[in-house]
């Protein structure tokens, strides 16, 4: 959705059933943007792109997900505006811009937007297109024509004012009137707008070289439902049509052979449909059936409405009189006609107010009439409810002199920003020859700085001599390195136990994850078996509906029987006649060969039915509860389980954790160790070559190594002390804060000594 503002924006919402929510806010960033006048999405919903409106009229496009503006162009001017854009829908690289002498395709292609039509085109006024195959859009102008462009070039062309059908007749149109402001394309074909209640559908010819106009529809009336989810049209040829708005389909089409309906009107709610025939009879239609029939005589209706309320249906007729109906028209009871004569020609439109307090009729003898209706004991509704319009009503005089207004203004607004522009310049040109100046200085600044460089180049020199004599150095230090080595290896001999012991905890963990998967067949196969009792159960519930099913078939004999019986018993004074009944049931409903055995079969049959039900039905609520018990056990058994061995894991990786920080933490002492005996060697052999060159003077940019205030000395003189405990005295003075090995270094130190 666009928003018009001093910065227009792009709001994308996300659709769901009963609501929708707000995702992502586009703008133009730096760029300067008031509205966006056509917007898209791609085939895949990545990619959006938005057309900017005047001044600037820049096409934007954006990875919409990640509110990224990825690459902006401009596509038209103050001259050529543009109406719309869309992207190609098998492929979202590329583009289609048309608009006022503007018709251009882009490819984006290494991250921009090219234009691929380099071809002149007509300067032509192109209202609208639409892609109808991979390769092929139509565009439409304002003087009626079609244009089918192919890879870029033209391969198609019609003019909608020179088509004609020769087998009807079409009124005139104005040459302003045939206009393409809406295309629509299908696999087939393609649909566009021709004017006002104009369209015309085309049908892709046989060679798919082009397109054959293969119906024209004419609209003449569009009523819309009070809450618009229904609209009611009707075509030139007279027959009406019922749509929903929500979902975009027709419900029901209203059309009869003998006549054509020349007036339509649609009731408050929507489910009622008024239409005047030419057959002069008015008729009340709901869901395709002809409710109700009114003959109007030899008047002409040319034009209904029915009020807000639904009660009356104002009716205009051809002799420039108003008559009101009351609603429903199945009812006769509370049928009542009056007309009302005002105008001396046939009345063309006919309107009720929002309040049911006027009745407004044009005629075509240029008259407007206002009604004034009075009810009787009808709520009228308040004036708070009612609702006005922005739009107001405008001699075209004023609005040229307006519209000149606004020219002069912008004309001026431009004058004002060019001097504006210029004055900028100026200044521009005054800072850019300050920054000339400036920018001399700064080269004479380098010259000055590169004869420094030579001489320090000169003093680097000398200091890498003193580089080789402190590489010497490094030799020595490899020694006490070695320290550190063999105590390194120590802790991985520590270390692999720890690994073995995580190891052997791992393949608890498979173990107790595979009689995890037994557990679960084993509940696999307990709803096996629940799932079989609950099939023997309702196969006893069929037997048991069965049987019941035949008792019930009993009871209807038996009461046959009685029913004869008793028309038996009304030959009571007849013994003749009774006896012809009495023979007439025993012939119906018995024999002789199959009284006894008949009454046994259904004693044992009663007896043995229940006593297999009720059997059946207590073994299995006793299997049930059974499973259910077993099912309860081996939950709780897997629950208890799987509790403690997730506490073991926790448990393990708790320990683990813990020796790898050790490890770390040993290895960063090791580190920190190393550093500083190297440090500490290089300090006391720095103070032994300067206590030798006395000649020597430092360079001024130079700093000094500061002596510290206990120095360790180095291997060989370590090995010569004939009292570890001082060397260690001295490291723990000269050691740093931040190492935590102190006592190991030391301990390490008399070790080498002891070999020696």
């Amino acid at each position: 959705m666009s928003e018009l503002g001093e910065k227009g924006t792009i709001t994308v919402y996300e659709l769901y059933e009963d609501y929708i929510r707000k995702r992502k806010v586009l703008s133009g960033e730096e760029t300067p943007v008031q509205e966006f006048v056509s917007i898209a999405f791609s085939h895949d919903s990545q990619f959006l792109i938005g057309q900017s409106g005047e001044p600037d009229w820049t096409l934007f496009l954006w990875i919409w997900q990640r509110q990224k503006l990825i690459y902006t162009i401009k596509t038209g001017g103050p001259t050529t505006p543009i109406y719309k854009v869309s992207f190609n829908p098998h492929d979202h690289n590329q583009i289609c811009v048309c608009g006022n002498g503007v018709f251009k395709l882009f490819s984006y292609v290494e991250r921009a937007l090219k234009q691929t039509n380099t071809q002149k085109q007509e300067p032509l006024n192109y209202l609208s297109h639409d892609w109808v195959s991979e390769n092929q859009v139509i565009v439409g102008s304002d003087t009626g024509q079609l244009l089918l462009f192919k890879h870029e070039a033209l391969q198609w062309k019609t003019n909608l004012g020179e088509t004609h059908d020769s087998e009807r007749t079409v009124e005139k149109q104005e040459p302003g009137e045939i206009c393409v402001t809406a295309i629509a394309a299908s696999l087939k074909g393609f649909a566009c707008s021709a004017g006002p209640g104009m369209v015309y559908l085309f049908q892709m010819t046989k060679e798919k070289d082009g397109y054959n106009k293969i119906r024209e529809i004419q609209v003449r009336l569009i009523i819309w439902s009070e809450d618009d989810s229904r609209l009611v049209s009707r075509d030139a040829d007279g027959a009406v049509y019922e749509w929903n708005i929500h979902s975009s389909k027709l419900e029901s089409e209203i059309v009869h052979k003998s006549y054509m309906y020349t007036s339509v009107a649609l009731s408050p709610d929507a489910k009622t449909i008024f239409v005047m025939g030419t057959d002069f009879t008015l008729k009340q239609i709901q869901e395709t059936k002809i409710l109700s029939e009114v003959p109007t005589g030899d008047v002409t209706y040319t034009t209904i409405t029915v009020s807000r309320s639904g009660k009356v249906l104002f009716c205009g007729t051809s002799v420039g009189t108003v008559t009101i109906i009351s609603c429903p028209l199945f009812e006769p009871k509370n049928l009542f006609q009056y007309q009302g004569r005002g105008h001396t020609a046939p009345i063309t439109k006919i309107c009720v107010t929002y309040d049911d307090q006027f009745l407004l009729t044009t005629s075509e003898d240029g008259s407007v009439l206002i009604w004034r209706i009075i009810w009787n004991s009808y709520y009228q509704k308040k004036d708070s409810e009612l609702c006005y319009l922005e739009e107001i009503f405008i001699t075209k005089s004023d609005l040229e002199k307006k519209e000149n207004f606004l020219k002069l203004t912008e004309a001026s607004h431009v004058q004002k920003e060019m001097d504006h522009k210029s004055a900028e310049i100026e200044k521009l040109k005054l800072e850019l020859q300050k920054r000339q100046n400036v920018v001399a200085g700064l080269n004479k600044d380098i010259a000055s700085y590169k004869r420094q460089i030579k001489l320090r180049n000169n003093n680097i020199d000398e200091k890498e001599k003193c580089i080789t004599k402190l590489r010497k150095m490094i030799t020595d230090l490899e020694k006490s390195k070695f320290l550190m080595d063999y105590k390194n290896k120590e802790l991985l001999n520590k270390i692999e136990p720890n690994e073995r012991t995580i190891e052997t905890m791992r393949e608890r963990i498979q173990e107790m994850e595979s009689e995890l998967e037994e557990t679960e067949r084993e509940n696999s196969q307990m709803e096996l078996m629940i799932s079989e009792l609950r099939l023997r159960l309702k196969a006893s519930d069929t037997e048991k509906r069965q049987e019941m099913q035949r008792a019930s078939d009993i009871d209807i004999r038996m009461q046959r029987l009685k029913s004869d019986l008793q028309h038996c018993v009304e030959f009571i004074q007849d013994p003749k006649k009774l006896k012809e009944g009495i023979l007439m049931l025993h012939k119906n409903y018995l024999e002789s060969s199959d009284v006894e055995c008949i009454h046994r079969q259904d004693a044992e049959l009663q007896a043995n039915t229940h006593q297999i039900f009720f059997e059946r039905e207590d073994m299995a609520r006793n299997a049930l509860c059974a499973i259910k018990n077993k099912m309860a056990r081996d939950t709780d058994m897997h629950q208890t389980y799987t509790f403690r061995m997730m506490k073991e894991n926790i448990a393990l990786m708790t320990e683990i954790n813990s020796l790898r920080y050790k490890l770390i933490l040993f290895e960063d002492q090791l580190q920190a160790c190393t550093a500083f005996l190297e440090l500490n060697q290089m300090v006391k052999k720095s103070q032994e070559e300067e206590s030798k060159i006395v000649t020597s003077t430092p360079l001024p940019w130079f700093k000094e190594v500061e002596e510290p205030t206990g120095a360790i000395p180095s291997l060989e003189e370590a090995g010569e002390l004939q009292s570890p405990s001082v060397s260690t005295k001295a490291q723990a003075e000269t050691s740093p804060p931040g190492c935590p090995a102190k006592k190991e270094v030391s301990t390490s130190i008399q070790q080498l000594q002891t070999t020696k």
